[in-house]
């Protein structure tokens, strides 16, 4: 139908006008709050626009915000709806993991091993 693509494209315009304003804010020196991040996670779900959430958590960690439960559960959400990407539950492990690592050390604030290469496969589809 051609509604429906048309409301498609508008969403997905619409998802990377909100991303883009957050480089932008971040460029300036205006940290989003976390609340930003999970609102256009949960968007990029519903999108089917998963490359673009990812992002989002690498940009939240960068950041040094909180990732939340909430922030966890909207990502593994957009995950659920879109069958082309991994598991969420494998997603969810991975960002456990590296969770659990990051409490060891507490200077990381970047994501680190097998997130880095997630953020990276998925920046490359």
């Amino acid at each position: 139908d051609d509604d429906t693509e048309v409301a498609r494209t508008i969403a997905k315009a619409q998802i990377d006008l909100g991303y883009h304003t957050l480089l932008l804010m971040r460029a300036r020196k205006l940290p989003p709050e976390p609340i930003a991040y999970k609102l256009l996670i949960q968007a990029c779900g519903r999108c089917k626009v998963t490359h673009r959430a990812s992002r989002l958590m690498y940009m939240l960690s960068q950041d040094g915000l909180a990732i939340n439960s909430e922030i966890y559960t909207s990502l593994i959400t957009a995950f659920s709806i879109d069958g082309s990407q991994p598991s969420s539950l494998a997603l969810y492990q991975m960002y456990e993991d590296d969770n659990i690592s990051s409490l060891s050390s507490p200077s990381q604030r970047s994501l680190s091993g097998s997130n880095h290469l997630l953020m990276e496969r998925h920046a490359s589809s």
